[in-house]
């Protein structure tokens, strides 16, 4: 290496021996996802100089000392100096190339047509290269609780719970970001029947009973609690096997719609399901 010493007279370092300018070495040039800690540590001969860092073209040090955190908030090229000076005023230089390689910016949206199933739309972007992988943890325990499809469905455990749902997307250039939003399901619905005729609570078990021997037409109202739009119910007179079948349509809850069945005298469980969609 050439050394100098500086010429007072002049005030430049001169080829000599006696106060040579140091030799500094910022390594090779590093490439960094954007976001992503990066530190550079120089090497100087002598060891006891003076180290600063520059973007170039700055003429303010972004930072002292052998070991330089370089800022990666922002994507893009970027050329840094390292200057070792000693005691002399005799410096010497090295630059390194720093390149931050863009993340994906991830977002999704969801929507839901009942209490636990939701369906999640991707809305992810990159302002370089492609997205090629997408990584769902739906929040939850247990197995089935993650997802790679870029737009996938899934269906929670537990009603009215909320779920922090995280997606990671990586890009084609291998940067990785994530985002985190709570979920909500829907309140299971309270399935409940209400009618007008004489009726008795045993046990939290409600008994409509008639005293007549003849043939009674009992009138039921939907009094279901926490429906949606897509709760579909099921209801079984308990005097045949059959089911009928009713939405929010033809029997809506906290409506004034009824429905009527015949009974004979006997002992018959009715049975009433209110489920919401999905």
């Amino acid at each position: 290496h050439t050394r100098y010493w500086r010429d007072w007279s002049s005030d430049v370092c001169s080829s000599d021996l006696v106060n040579a300018s140091p030799v500094v070495s910022a390594g090779s040039n590093q490439t960094v996802c954007q976001g992503s800690p990066l530190s550079i540590t120089a090497s100087s001969t002598p060891s006891n100089t003076n180290i600063s860092w520059y973007l170039q073209g700055g003429s303010t040090p972004l930072g002292t000392g052998n070991t330089f955190s370089v800022p990666t908030t922002t994507a893009g090229t970027f050329n840094y100096i390292v200057k070792a000076e000693n005691n002399s005023g005799c410096y010497g230089y090295d630059t390194v190339q720093v390149v931050v390689k863009p993340k994906p910016i991830p977002d999704f949206s969801f929507t839901s047509n009942c209490g636990r199933k939701f369906s999640f739309t991707d809305a992810s972007t990159t302002s370089s290269g492609s997205i090629t992988s997408w990584q769902w943890d739906f929040g939850g325990n247990g197995n089935n609780n993650s997802s790679n499809q870029q737009n996938p469905t899934h269906k929670f455990s537990q009603n009215n719970q909320t779920y922090n749902v995280s997606l990671t997307v990586t890009n084609s250039l291998g940067c990785s970001a994530t985002i985190t939003k709570p979920i909500t399901t829907g309140a299971s619905p309270v399935a409940s029947l209400g009618s007008t005729f004489p009726y008795t609570t045993i046990d939290d078990q409600i008994y409509f009973y008639n005293c007549s021997n003849q043939i009674t037409s009992i009138t039921f109202t939907n009094l279901t609690q926490a429906a949606t739009s897509t709760t579909t119910y099921s209801l079984n007179w308990g005097d045949g096997p059959q089911w009928v079948n009713y939405n929010q349509s033809s029997f809506p809850a906290q409506g004034t719609t009824t429905v009527s069945h015949d009974y004979g005298p006997g002992v018959y469980n009715l049975t009433f399901v209110a489920i919401n969609g999905g």
